[in-house]
């Protein structure tokens, strides 16, 4: 998880462990055979950067390694990156030919902004990354409403949907499942048709104060 970082005190405040591009690579030459020779279906998911601009490096890395056939599955966080630097890697991904997540991501802040903030990371994220997968930081947080769809009180044991638990449902109650993404020209929007081509949803985000 977010290996190439150096914020992971041994003390724990957070999950994680530092790994340089060549120990990880060191260590999937070590982990590949044995995950092999198991026989188990499991694959190496790699490598998690919360930069999409490491990403790319590790990627690039791999693949002079020789070791891109080793992974199943390569994954990104977005916490830090902009819509070139996804795009760059996206088209890296596609050129390898690897199944790709978006594998979590969250934006902070405060009250109104910072949800208007993660509706338009998960546009840029769907537009540019081209991913299989967008997925949250997580789902239940005590005490927050940014870093969660759902707040709890873990002692009497309530939950409660707050803002971006429905911004997320400005894109999921109207692009449904079996629709595909095509391209629009407004950075602010995403566009998805049906799979017999009769419908076209447009969803888009409005953070100007007008209606």
């Amino acid at each position: 998880n977010e290996p190439v970082t150096d914020y992971w005190p041994c003390s724990g405040s957070q999950e994680g462990c530092h790994f340089s591009v060549p120990a990880q690579i060191e260590f999937i030459k070590v982990l590949h055979p044995i995950l092999k020779e198991s026989g188990l279906k499991t694959v190496i998911s790699a490598s998690d950067e919360t930069s999409v601009a490491q990403s790319t490096i590790d990627l690039r890395a791999y693949v002079d390694a020789g070791i891109i056939d080793m992974i199943g599955q390569w994954n990104t966080h977005t916490y830090q990156g902009n819509a070139e630097e996804k795009k760059e890697l996206a088209q890296l991904v596609d050129s390898i030919g690897i199944h790709f997540w978006q594998s979590e991501t969250g934006s902070g802040g405060q009250g109104i902004h910072g949800n208007l903030c993660m509706a338009q990371r998960l546009i840029e994220d769907v537009r540019c990354l081209k991913a299989a997968a967008w997925v949250d930081w997580q789902y239940v947080e005590q005490g927050s409403d940014q870093w969660s769809l759902v707040t709890c009180d873990s002692e009497w044991k309530e939950y409660f949907r707050h803002r971006n638990y429905y911004v997320r449902c400005h894109f999921s109650r109207f692009i449904p499942a079996g629709y595909t993404f095509v391209d629009c020209s407004d950075p602010n929007s995403l566009a998805a048709i049906s799979a017999d081509g009769k419908k076209l949803v447009y969803v888009t985000l409005n953070t100007a104060s007008e209606a």
